[in-house]
């Protein structure tokens, strides 16, 4: 695995090269280095365990979204964009590809309660052949935010991708320590966070259009089990780990289902981001 701030420069200078072809790129500077410190503690963090358990395999950078505490704010999904989820699930898994995904909506008051009312759905062009559309797509998405007449009218994006049951960029958790996986909290392959996932989040933060920059960002992940994991900065907590970043629960507007997520489970969450370094 690139460590942490090769890999973070990298993703930078290829939003960059697809910025400048269509409007200047503005630092959003706050949000991103508050992220930003987050991604580099976990991925320290991971390291140290790995470390501790002597796992050198650099294909192991998964990380749990049960380790993250929950967002105030539920996100509340149209049937339109229900549809989509179930599309892009079904698609995952037929094809074993990634693939990947914009939803656009507000925040509102439902219920006396705010939530994140996700309700468009926007179609990424993607690269048939290429595997990684988490990367693959970026230029498509960043087309599509540079187009502010695609998104008038709403504050909250998602920005997403899937992950098939099997990928070449998987670890193989069979050779792991069970105790490793336990410590981590890790579900089976394809059902977590990597640090990429996070890094990909971290650059949407640190450079984007003028048109967007004011909006709430979420990056998401649907699994081929069918969890959906959100993550977002939580833009009035403490730059503290680990409460800057958020997991985001979601339910389906007009239709009693929770769709399957993340549960925070705080005793291991103390664990992973208190816990010294262990030679």
């Amino acid at each position: 695995m690139l460590c942490y701030t090769k890999q973070k420069k990298k993703l930078e200078m290829e939003i960059i090269k697809v910025l400048s072809r269509n409007e200047a790129p503005e630092k959003n500077s706050e949000r991103f280095e508050r992220f930003s410190e987050q991604v580099k503690y976990i991925s320290t963090k991971v390291d140290e365990i790995k470390e501790k358990y002597g796992v050198k395999d650099s294909t192991m950078h998964s990380f749990s979204p049960d380790l993250l505490p929950t967002h105030e704010l539920p996100m509340v999904l149209s049937q339109e964009v229900f549809d989509d989820y179930q599309r892009i699930l079904s698609q995952t898994n037929n094809d074993d590809k990634e693939h990947s995904f914009i939803w656009l909506g507000k925040k509102i008051l439902r219920n006396g309660q705010e939530h994140y009312l996700i309700e468009k759905a926007i179609a990424v062009p993607e690269d048939a052949n290429d595997l990684n559309q988490s990367k693959a797509s970026r230029w498509s998405k960043f087309n599509i935010y540079s187009d502010s007449s695609l998104h008038d009218g709403y504050d909250v994006i998602v920005d997403g991708h899937s992950h098939p049951k099997q990928n070449t960029y998987y670890a193989d958790f069979s050779k792991m320590p069970p105790a490793l996986l336990e410590e981590l909290s890790l579900k089976g392959p394809g059902e977590n966070f990597s640090i990429a996932d996070l890094n990909n989040y971290a650059t949407l933060l640190s450079v984007t259009l003028k048109n967007i920059k004011d909006k709430t960002i979420i990056g998401a992940v649907i699994t081929y089990t069918g969890d959906l994991l959100n993550v977002a900065l939580d833009k009035d907590s403490p730059t503290t780990p680990p409460t800057t970043i958020r997991q985001i629960g979601a339910i389906v507007q007009d239709q009693v289902l929770n769709l399957p997520t993340s549960n925070f489970n705080k005793e291991k969450s103390e664990q992973f981001f208190n816990a010294s370094k262990m030679s």
